[in-house]
């Protein structure tokens, strides 16, 4: 479902849950939570490239540059609103002007209905007109017929006009609004990355959370309806975090040293984050070709983690059969728990 079409179903209802009084929700629980999970996938698998450009971004336009790195996936619908170019207006609208134009396009969309049923019959009887016309063969019957074509050519006309102008004040409508919903996407995701005193961590998850209701809400609502229901942390973070862990002290110690320790090091990761552990250790060659490759950077301790999880996840995305191959031979081998034990 396109952008368009998703726009579509919720205004006029499709997609949205009775709530009582007040304003009704323009997406419904389900399909929130959905985009929400959809959108956890794509921020953990990137959070290597993504996070430190969040954390630093100076404006909301930067959104846009950070959201252009994630791929083209089943989630492009759910992404497409952050990505979308055009003019972006100072200050980013609000909820309210969302909720107004909102309004209008309702209230066009609902008398250009009305017209289009009147334009149809007067377009039919216009038709009418004209095959009668075209049959008179006597002066006087074809004199009497043509002030009635005229008549109901006129009437016609107008029916028409009226309707192609409410339709081209609808398009105007919904291209104003697509412009204010994308900026006040990116705006929304840039006060929650900037967003002081911090109250949420910034980490794929409470991103997907509030990010998954714009533009139908601001971030903080979409964020209190999404913690109602906690996914399994993803796979993609736990290796951040697992990354993270190795890879401290990092800057006090020599480039082998570093290695050497980040590697032994994996099979002392923690239970919890048993899975990042397993994975690691299966993919001991890119992880150690990531790691010597963002060491020799020379980068601030504090950024040394995403630079490996993201050449990590490239090596990954883009390892060739001869690298495969090599990694399957230098797989690590995890002592058993029971041996542990």
């Amino acid at each position: 479902m396109d952008h368009l079409t998703q726009n579509l179903a919720n205004l006029f209802g499709e997609e949205s849950e009775p709530k009582g009084p007040g304003r009704q929700s323009l997406i419904s629980d389900d399909k929130l939570l959905d985009r929400r999970n959809q959108l956890l996938q794509i921020f953990a698998g990137t959070w290597g490239e993504i996070a430190r450009e969040l954390a630093h971004c100076k404006d909301p336009v930067d959104i846009k540059t950070i959201f252009d790195i994630l791929p083209n996936t089943y989630a492009q619908d759910v992404l497409w609103i952050f990505r979308q170019s055009g003019i972006e207006p100072k200050p980013a609208p609000d909820s309210k002007e969302l909720h107004m134009i909102r309004v209008k396009i309702r209230d066009v969309s609902d008398k250009r209905s009305e017209v289009q049923t009147s334009e149809i019959e007067k377009r039919q009887n216009f038709n009418y007109a004209s095959a009668a016309l075209s049959m008179c063969a006597a002066k006087r019957e074809r004199r009497q017929v043509s002030r009635a074509y005229k008549k109901v050519r006129r009437t016609y006309a107008k029916a028409a006009y009226a309707y192609h102008r409410l339709q081209k004040t609808e398009k105007k409508f919904w291209y104003d609004l697509l412009q204010m919903e994308a900026s006040f996407a990116r705006a929304e995701v840039f006060d929650f990355a900037q967003h002081k005193p911090r109250r949420y961590e910034l980490n794929p998850l409470y991103l997907a959370n509030a990010a998954a209701g714009l533009p139908y809400m601001v971030w903080r609502r979409s964020m209190q309806r999404c913690n109602r229901s906690k996914p399994e942390e993803s796979l993609w973070y736990q290796i951040f975090k697992a990354i993270r862990y190795l890879s401290r002290g990092a800057y006090l110690k020599t480039e082998q040293n570093f290695i050497t320790e980040f590697i032994a090091g994996i099979g002392s990761i923690p239970h919890k984050y048993e899975r990042a552990k397993v994975k690691l250790a299966e993919d001991r060659w890119f992880i150690e070709s990531a790691a010597r490759q963002s060491w020799k950077m020379k980068l601030h301790p504090n950024d040394l983690a995403f630079e490996i999880m993201k050449r990590y996840a490239k090596q990954l995305r883009t390892s060739t059969p001869i690298q495969t191959l090599l990694a399957q031979q230098s797989r690590l081998v995890l002592p058993s728990r029971t041996s542990r034990q």
